[in-house]
């Protein structure tokens, strides 16, 4: 396991957050928060928050600062039915909808200066990115950060995005992710026709929680996904 240094928590610190709107269909809009990169590093991403949080969640926005602090510009974005104060998820379409909005919203702001732009989000942000790539939005990347590849108890695979989404993925998946058992999710990797990686968090769950009386820090554990995720993208 990685641990973050108070030079890194620093640079963390200088990045700041820009608040934006991101428009889905005339007329409606969306919160989002870019994190800007004093220097750009030609690549963007676009994280989406899970049924139950928001674009605050704390590892989106730890992520966020994090990668931007390293030249990635990353923009985070609310679902629609988070700004409408509701708490059931919108429809599929709706959802994929706001965050091809997101995504066309990334390559208008860079232009000819992005090289590389990679989808991703927490459950189920991680699952409508998959959805996003599998229709062939031109993503370059997908960055899972707990895949929810099944329901809780089931062995019913949700893995036919995955085997359409044919672009480089990381997986960030905790140990004791009820919603994606290890065992179940590697036959599925080794079968993907792309280029993947599988990083596992010790000790994690779902939300990548760790278990009671842990002495890893929770945010020793998201210097650790920062890691893996700047490795990753650096890479492909």
């Amino acid at each position: 396991m990685v641990a973050v240094s108070l030079a890194a928590l620093a640079d963390i610190a200088m990045v700041m957050d820009q608040p934006h709107r991101i428009e889905w269909t005339p007329g409606l809009s969306v919160n989002a928060v870019w994190s800007l990169p004093s220097h750009f590093s030609g690549t963007a991403l676009v994280l989406a928050h899970g049924a139950g949080n928001d674009l605050h969640q704390p590892l989106l926005a730890y992520l966020a600062q994090a990668l931007s602090a390293r030249g990635i510009a990353v923009l985070r974005f609310n679902f629609p039915y988070v700004d409408a104060g509701r708490r059931t998820p919108n429809p599929a379409s709706r959802l994929l909808a706001s965050f091809s909005a997101a995504v066309v919203d990334a390559r208008g702001r860079f232009g000819a200066r992005l090289t590389r732009l990679v989808a991703g989000g927490k459950s189920m942000g991680a699952h409508m990115a998959a959805q996003l790539a599998a229709r062939g939005d031109p993503i370059g990347g997908l960055l899972f950060l707990g895949y929810p590849l099944h329901a809780s108890g089931s062995t019913r695979l949700r893995d036919a995005y995955l085997r359409a989404a044919r672009v480089p993925m990381l997986f960030v998946q905790g140990e004791r992710d009820s919603l994606c058992q290890l065992d179940l999710l590697r036959p599925v990797l080794a079968e993907l026709d792309a280029p993947v990686r599988l990083h596992e968090v010790a000790g994690g769950d779902h939300s990548f929680r760790l278990p009671a009386g842990s002495r890893y820090s929770q945010t020793n554990l998201y210097a650790e996904i920062a890691s893996a995720t700047e490795d990753w993208l650096g890479q492909i």
